[in-house]
């Protein structure tokens, strides 16, 4: 059995009633908006294997990649996987900062913070434009920063300690008069921890989105949460290459988010039973398959 969600286009979560069993969780975060195809942050990928041992029932936000950063006094959006808002323009001959890419988040019995058990998060957003540098990429357990043409002038990725702590990324800042500062800035990427943008004004004040970071509990370079905690777990960063939900291989994710639920076959445990006789004994092995 394997269960697929896409993004909808819209912030409903998605209810997920499991069985006893073993299941493998796959998820992907989205990649922050653009204006040029190849200048946004990508969204990374998790994975884990958890045994439940009752009917579990799960919430899961699948993210959104940010919207496009235009030419117009608006603010592209991030979405409901905690993607900041890209900043306004300063005027109409300049172009918005794209919104942050959202995370992908699974959330154990009930909708609350203290509840994830697995974030996949977004990258930050991007631009076109030469007072840009490179956005944030997703985080592994530290996501990518975002970065400007000023030197030291970045924005800060999510961590397992630092940034946003309810996960979601920072707005960019609107634009301002001076030499590389009347762009809107990109909004940061949703996460565990949300990526973090700077308010610096002035010349050379543009700075790109950074990352959220990911998480999942029971990894070991993860705070562990006692609800529930997966092994066998992995965490790739948007700068890393992996398969996408087509199969297809890339370096991190370019697009909306996704999760993928796959059912495991289960464990045979073995259990060794002794029999005694007057003159000899012997063992006989038994496997039972566990259910």
């Amino acid at each position: 059995m394997t269960l697929n969600y896409s993004y909808k286009g819209n912030c409903d979560p998605v209810q997920i009633h499991l069985l006893p069993g073993r299941y493998l969780f796959e998820a992907w975060g989205a990649a922050g908006g653009i204006e040029n195809e190849n200048f946004f942050g990508k969204g990374g990928y998790t994975s884990g294997i958890i045994t439940l041992t009752k009917q579990t029932r799960f919430y899961a936000i699948i993210g959104s990649r940010g919207q496009r950063a235009v030419k117009a006094m608006t603010t592209p959006l991030g979405g409901c996987g905690g993607g900041g808002k890209g900043g306004l323009p300063y005027s109409t001959n300049y172009f918005s900062g794209a919104g942050g890419g959202d995370a992908t988040i699974i959330y154990y019995e009930t909708q609350e913070l203290g509840s994830r058990i697995m974030v996949s998060g977004g990258g930050g957003g991007g631009t076109s434009s030469s007072c840009f540098l490179m956005p944030g990429y997703v985080g592994g357990v530290v996501a990518g920063n975002g970065g400007s043409n000023r030197i030291n002038l970045i924005s800060i990725g999510g961590s397992q300690d630092n940034g946003t702590q309810n996960g979601v990324g920072q707005n960019g800042r609107n634009g301002q008069l001076g030499d590389c500062g009347k762009e809107g800035n990109p909004g940061c990427g949703g996460g565990y921890r949300g990526g973090m943008t700077t308010t610096v004004t002035g010349d050379y004040s543009d700075v790109s989105g950074s990352g959220g970071s990911s998480y999942i509990s029971g990894d070991p370079y993860c705070k562990t949460n006692p609800l529930a905690t997966f092994h066998d777990t992995k965490i790739l960063a948007g700068n890393k290459y992996f398969n996408l939900p087509d199969g297809t291989q890339s370096l991190g994710n370019p697009s909306h988010g996704y999760l993928r639920i796959t059912k495991l076959a289960p464990i045979p445990t073995c259990h060794i039973m002794c029999y005694f006789t007057k003159h000899s004994f012997f063992f006989i092995f038994i496997f039972i398959i566990e259910t």
